[in-house]
């Protein structure tokens, strides 16, 4: 389980233009597949509470079909039930991190070896450059396949506080981080925030026939199965979570 420390709290800020354009864009499944029968919605945007309780209106961008890289802006409701899994991110730092945490770390993991007078072998083992480190539940991130160079890795905490060490294939690394190393916490929510009007959003949702009072013809609707509530101080780290 990742232990969080006390002292952090999960406040629901409005969401910047730019950090939705930034994720929105990682929606996945072709526009058309969406419009022609059920598929899986996969993506992050804007949510807007809608006057019908337990809807909300999601504005996010989705794939141009037959076009490469091309987006278009798109509109969907989101139905929120009982069965939804609610998350919020938290930036934090390094010290936040608790003992034996599961982490991921955007990095490099190296060694240099050296000899010591006495002829003692050494090995320095670091992951230099972490540009970021994640944890929490909820999390879809998995290590990179990459052998070489700045990556995704998962990794245990074994020495937690600023000079932040981890387990990381049977050895033990020291973190060495940039100065703007972006840390997010996620937490889950044990129920929906309160009067939760708009939020930027991470969203896993499967069509449903449910509809808001007076809805507009030309959207889709989707139950939503988890939604996270992204922090807008923690855009870098979000770039950096799309290069799975």
């Amino acid at each position: 389980m990742i232990s969080i420390r006390k002292g952090l709290s999960a406040p629901i800020c409005a969401p910047t233009l730019a950090l939705a354009l930034l994720l929105c864009c990682a929606a996945s499944g072709q526009a058309d597949e969406v419009a022609e029968g059920p598929a899986q919605l996969e993506t992050a945007g804007k949510l807007k509470a809608h006057k019908s309780e337990g809807f909300f209106e999601l504005s996010y961008k989705e794939p141009v079909p037959g076009k490469r890289n091309k987006t278009r802006s798109a509109k969907a409701y989101v139905q929120v039930t009982d069965g939804t899994q609610w998350y919020a991110d938290l930036p934090a730092n390094l010290a936040n991190l608790e003992q034996d945490a599961q982490v991921f770390l955007y990095g490099e993991p190296v060694e240099s070896e050296s000899v010591t007078d006495n002829g003692q072998r050494v090995v320095d083992r670091q992951v230099r450059g972490t540009l970021a480190v994640v944890s929490g539940p909820g999390l879809t991130l998995s290590a990179s396949a990459a052998k070489e160079g700045a990556r995704w890795i998962e990794a245990t905490v074994s020495k937690a506080g600023p000079a932040l060490e981890v387990s990381y294939e049977g050895q033990s690394y020291r973190v060495l981080a940039v100065r703007n190393c972006s840390v997010v916490l996620r937490k889950q929510l044990e129920k929906a925030p309160k009067k939760l009007k708009k939020a930027l959003a991470e969203v896993s949702a499967k069509p449903t026939p449910a509809r808001p009072e007076k809805a507009k013809e030309t959207l889709r609707s989707f139950a939503a199965e988890r939604l996270v509530i992204l922090h807008k101080r923690l855009k870098a780290a979000y770039g950096l979570m799309l290069r799975k």
